[in-house]
Order: structure tokens, then sequence, then C-alpha cells
């Protein structure tokens, strides 16, 4: 910068700097090279640059498309999910209310047949209480007349007196008060 400085004070103005035929060629030859440079640049740098990054934009698109596909299909695979959650919730729900029928219906039928049992348990009860109130009567039947043929025997063959007779027959009508 400092030669540009120098340059600028010994020629004020730069058409007066650009005087001779030397100073044109350098000139033109300058702005040659430079524009042979600019098309080595863009032949050798620019465009195997600008391929690449064509490249990467169309790479980086399809990839944004099939993230886009991907974002679509598990749209898809999440609305199908929750739809059969939603229907094997409905089946599990199902299932546990006729779970919870069949087990009352269980319970029930347990409660009848404890019942029909407990009464038939009931009728063997009262047969065999009636069974031995008969027996029992029948026992009590045949003590009192044998009893009452033992008294009358013994009164009607005079072994015993009046008194020992009614001692025997309050006895006799003692055992059959009971």
């Amino acid at each position: 910068m400092h030669w540009l400085l120098v340059l600028a004070a010994e020629n004020p103005s730069p058409s007066e700097a650009i005087n001779d035929a030397s100073d044109w060629i350098l000139i033109g030859s300058t702005m040659l090279l430079f524009i042979v440079f600019l098309n080595l640049m863009r032949s050798l740098v620019f465009k195997p640059v600008l391929g690449v990054m064509a490249e990467r934009r169309s790479s980086i698109s399809g990839g944004l498309t099939t993230i886009e596909q991907q974002r679509a299909e598990l749209a898809k695979l999440k609305g199908l999910y929750e739809s059969q959650l939603a229907q094997l919730e409905a089946d599990a729900a199902q299932r546990t209310a006729s779970g919870v029928s069949e087990g009352k219906k269980i319970a029930q039928q347990l409660i009848e047949d404890a019942r029909q049992e407990y009464s038939q348990l009931l009728e063997k009860g009262k047969a065999e209480i009636d069974a031995e109130v008969v027996q029992a009567t029948s026992s009590l039947h045949a003590d009192l007349a044998q009893m009452a043929i033992t008294a009358s025997d013994q009164v009607l063959h005079g072994n015993l007196d009046r008194a020992a007779a009614t001692v025997t027959v309050q006895r006799f009508l003692q055992e059959a008060g009971r």
C-alpha cells in the first residue's frame, strides 16, 4: 500500500500515469492473465465445487423427501397402532365384563347348589329325627306295655299288696309321662 502512495504522489492523475505503450501492454496482459485465471478457476475450481454443492443439494433434498415419506409412514403406523390398541382395550374390557358375568353366574350356581344340598341335608335330618322319634315311641310303647303287663300280672296274681300296687302304678305313670 505504501508504494501506491508513492505512485500517487509522483503522478497526480491516473490518465497521466498511463502514457506510454509499455504501460498499455502491461495493463492488457494483466487483464488477459486475469481473464485466463478466471476461466481456469471456473473450470478447475468452481465447476467441481458447484458440482459437489449441487450433488449435496440433491442429496439433502432426497434425504428430506425420504424423511417426509418416513414421517407419513410413521403417522400411518401410529394410527394403526392406536386403532389396534383401542381394539385390544375394548376386547379386554369385554372379556373382563364377560369374566365378571360368568363369575357371578358360577357364584349364583354355587349358592343354589349349597341351598339344595342344605335342603336335602335338612330333609334327611328331619327324616332321621322322625324315624328316631317313631322308634323311640314304639320302644316306649313296648316298654309301657311290658310294664303294664308286669304291673297287672302282679296285681292279678296277688303278689302285690295294695300299697305296693299303688307305688307300681305311680311309677308306671311317671315313666309314661316322660
